[in-house]
């Protein structure tokens, strides 16, 4: 049987392991959607776009 004091301790630990992961949760989604708009913005191509380069390929 579990006391009433110990039923409070599993509680208090079960809110505090889920406002972690709900910290967590929202940090992932927060670093997935900052690398969807860094890859949506960056390079067109797949080379580099340096004027020698482009000298040689033309």
């Amino acid at each position: 049987m579990t006391t009433k004091q110990q039923t409070q301790k599993f509680k208090n630990e079960l809110l505090q392991e889920k406002n972690e992961l709900s910290n967590r949760i929202q940090n992932d989604e927060q670093s997935i959607l900052d690398k969807s708009q860094t890859e949506s913005v960056g390079e067109l191509s797949s080379y580099d776009n340096h004027p020698m380069i482009i000298i040689l390929l033309t």
